[in-house]
């Protein structure tokens, strides 16, 4: 089978595949550009939201914050609060127990101190250094009250209980006043810490696997074995029935399964939000977070290898990081943090998988202290999803456009192609309907291009067939009109039999030797004849049918209805009916006219006289008389009855 192609159908396909290709090429063209400029302006964007955020943070003050509290003692403290000792910075602390958080004192000037605790009803507080020991009021130190103290070198411990200063060495608490009074504990303990009645004294066991209860004279009441804790604890206190323990972070201890509740293991280091350090900064991160529309921007350090902890976070809600908070650096980008580190170097990571936060575009700037060594990391980064969702957005722009260009293509390419064939479409009908004979066809296209003039000149081919038709059709129809007219002349001689009696009809012969019949005619039979005269108006032609119109007329009427009858229905059929004579062959003619009329009647003998025909009278002709009707018609007396017959 031969396929066929039509022209418009090859031209739509054309144009739909090259404009099909032509969209894909730009879409992809596109898509990776914008995809480009999406990332290279987010480079640039974390670079500078990250190296703002390192200009105006004080590296000092991130310096002094970003270290880790190493709390060494822990002790009842003022408004609900916990006492501690920050060995890091040799200051003592006051903990939250909601947050387990730290904040240093300021303005007592300390050493290095091995144990210090509270008295909440005096409110004062005793310190344990390696070279001695100071009970203060406020910040003013106070004199002991005991004459005689043994040396601090030899205490490992003070505790405050109900007004009493005690120092513990080894099992032996030792009341510091002037009742040298001492208890000796039934047990070993690493650390000891006061507890609520019925017990005196709470610790916990050398090996930091139990917790101890002892009464007031040291005897030990019981003991829980405790849970697994973070690293060894380093301080008790008892608030209240809660029990508190010093390590890596705060931990809360129960009295009666031994469970450790780890609240604050998540993020050591006792980090506090309500650090006047932190709430100077995390406010201006998060508004300049939310206006740079950046998933994360924060400060880091570096702890080594793939480590990392986070220090100010202006996330908020489920993705913020409170201080302090570790997390892992993945290997690719291990060198590029440790570089910004150690050496000042700013960066911008590739797309790079993160443990907690997944897929992330990172940057980091250094944060410098007041002699230009770097103590963190300012980091501003946004989540793979922001620029899937905008690269998405573009590549939906893209699709979108190509649909639109598509669709405007396919428009484009039916119109080319309906101004290609459609004119050709015209044509070639105009030029069929000419082939197949019909006369007057245009082909209705209009321009000045070649396919314009071709259809003009085929306009004007159907126009000269057209006249060429016409004059054709006027000579056939002349020709025809003649042939018709002689062969209808020469049928109406046949039929009106003109000489079929002498006395039926004179002629005249013209100067040119034709026949012409005079304006009447007649129709007869065996019992009368009917005779007529009707107007000499119109051609020839037309007074021939006239007559055989009268002629045919007159028969069929004779034949059905009587003679009034008969004669009002051939006068009312022939307006140009002028006179009517019916002649029967006894000799009587009766005359009708439609004005009064002379006839002549003439006698065997030649004699010839006139009557005047009212238009209805009745004639007698004699024997031998004849009426000599005005068209030349001759009507006989009875005698001759059998003559007319005849």
């Amino acid at each position: 089978m031969r396929i066929q192609v039509h022209f418009r159908t090859l031209v739509l396909v054309t144009l739909a595949s090259l404009l099909t290709l032509v969209t894909a090429i730009w879409g992809a063209v596109v898509y990776r550009s914008i995809h480009d400029i999406i990332l290279a302006g987010f480079d640039r964007k974390l670079l500078a939201v990250a190296g703002s955020a390192a200009v105006f943070t004080n590296g000092d003050a991130h310096a002094a914050y970003q270290r880790p509290f190493d709390i060494r003692s822990l002790s009842p403290g003022p408004d609900g609060q916990l006492l501690g000792y920050d060995a890091n910075r040799q200051s003592l602390v006051l903990i939250d127990p909601a947050d387990g958080g730290a904040l240093p004192l300021d303005g007592m000037p300390l050493g290095a101190l091995r144990s210090v605790a509270y008295d909440a009803g005096a409110a004062r507080w005793a310190a344990l250094g390696v070279d001695g020991l100071s009970v203060y009021q406020g910040s003013s130190p106070v004199a002991l009250q005991a004459e005689a103290q043994p040396p601090a070198s030899d205490f490992e411990q003070l505790l405050f209980r109900e007004g009493r200063l005690y120092a513990r060495k080894g099992r032996i608490l030792q009341a510091l006043d002037d009742t040298e009074e001492s208890v000796t504990l039934g047990s070993e303990v690493a650390v000891l810490g006061v507890s609520q009645a019925p017990a005196a004294w709470l610790g916990l066991s050398e090996d930091g696997r139990q917790l101890l209860w002892f009464g007031a004279d040291g005897v030990e009441l019981r003991r829980v074995t405790l849970g697994e804790t973070p690293a060894p604890i380093l301080g008790l206190a008892q608030i209240e029935q809660t029990i508190y323990a010093a390590s890596t972070s705060l931990l809360r201890l129960d009295g009666e399964s031994g469970a450790v509740q780890q609240d604050f293991a998540e993020w050591p280091g006792y980090y506090t939000e309500r650090d006047p350090f932190f709430q100077r900064y995390v406010g201006a991160y998060q508004r300049i977070r939310e206006a740079a529309g950046l998933t994360f921007l924060y400060t880091e350090v570096h702890l080594g290898s793939d480590q990392i902890r986070y220090i100010l976070d202006g996330s908020i809600g489920d993705d913020h990081s409170p201080p302090g908070f570790k997390d892992t650096v993945p290997p690719e980008s291990v060198a590029d943090v440790a570089l910004a580190q150690t050496q000042g170097r700013a960066f911008v990571s590739a797309v790079r998988q993160w443990e907690e936060w997944g897929l992330v575009k990172v940057s980091a700037e250094p944060i410098y202290n007041r002699d230009g060594q770097v103590v963190a990391l300012a980091g501003a980064d946004v989540n793979i999803g922001v620029i899937r969702d905008k690269t998405r957005n573009a590549l939906f722009a893209v699709i979108f456009v190509g649909v639109g260009l598509l669709i405007l293509a396919g428009y484009v390419s039916l119109q080319v192609a309906q101004g290609l064939t459609e004119p050709l479409w015209i044509i070639k009908n105009s030029a069929l309907r000419i082939a197949a004979g019909e006369q007057g066809v245009k082909a209705d296209y209009h321009s000045d291009d070649e396919i314009g003039q071709l259809a003009l000149r085929l306009s004007e081919l159907s126009e000269r067939l057209q006249a060429q038709g016409r004059r054709s059709l006027a000579y056939q129809e002349a020709l025809l009109s003649g042939r018709i007219e002689i062969a209808l002349k020469h049928a109406l001689h046949e039929m009106l039999d003109w000489d079929s009696g002498p006395w039926l009809v004179d002629t005249v012969e013209d100067p040119q030797g034709e026949m012409k019949l005079r304006a009447g005619g007649y129709a007869a039979n065996a019992e009368r004849c009917v005779f007529w005269q009707t107007d000499e108006q119109g051609s020839e032609l037309e007074r021939h049918a006239r007559q055989l119109r009268l002629q045919t007329l007159v028969q069929t009427l004779g034949a059905q209805i009587e003679e009034p009858e008969h004669r009002r229905a051939v006068f009312g059929a022939e307006p140009g009916l002028q006179a009517l004579a019916i002649w029967h062959h006894d000799g009587c003619i009766r005359v009708y006219a439609r004005e009064r009329m002379r006839l002549t009647i003439r006698s065997h003998l030649g004699l010839v006289r006139g009557t005047v025909a009212e238009p209805e009278a009745l004639i007698e002709l004699a024997p031998g008389e004849r009426l000599i009707w005005p068209g030349g018609i001759r009507a006989h007396g009875s005698t001759q009855a059998e003559e007319v017959r005849a």
